[in-house]
């Protein structure tokens, strides 16, 4: 909370550490991403499988699935 405008990317760390980071970060400073490149898309499948099976509420999945990535891409609800 010390820097606004600070994110924390879900794209490279052990299954271990995005879930103290998930635990110990507020959600709204979250995303989830890859910065994989190539002809397969197996790496981007398999980090989104590795979020999807971390511990956390379904508000906290709604936020760092939806809310942020809403916000950072500047998407207004209709």
């Amino acid at each position: 909370n010390r820097y606004p405008n600070y994110y924390v990317c879900l794209c490279g760390p052990a299954s271990g550490a995005m879930q103290r980071v998930v635990d110990e970060v507020d959600p709204t400073k979250i995303c989830v991403g890859s910065d994989m490149i190539g002809d397969s898309d197996d790496a981007m499948w398999y980090r989104w499988e590795s979020f999807r099976k971390l511990k956390m509420s379904d508000a906290t999945r709604e936020i760092i699935e939806n809310d942020t990535p809403k916000r950072l891409l500047g998407i207004k609800e209709e």
